[in-house]
């Protein structure tokens, strides 16, 4: 099962999240990562952000 975080201050747009992924999730797990809209904007795991415009829309549906 993979961990859930919301930015509640960001609205998906053509840039990415600014956070130091490594130390705001567990690097260990894959944590799925919403916009304020609750929209799946892409996922967090061992300091990595996959954003769903840079890779395609496969790493909000669990096949990535």
């Amino acid at each position: 099962m993979s961990n859930k975080l919301i930015l509640v201050r960001y609205t998906l747009s053509d840039t990415p999240p600014h956070l130091d992924w490594s130390k705001s999730v567990n690097p260990y797990k894959k944590t799925v990562v919403f916009d304020r809209h609750r929209k799946c904007i892409g996922y967090a795991y061992k300091g990595k952000f996959f954003f769903i415009k840079y890779y395609s829309e496969e790493v909000c549906d669990g096949t990535r």
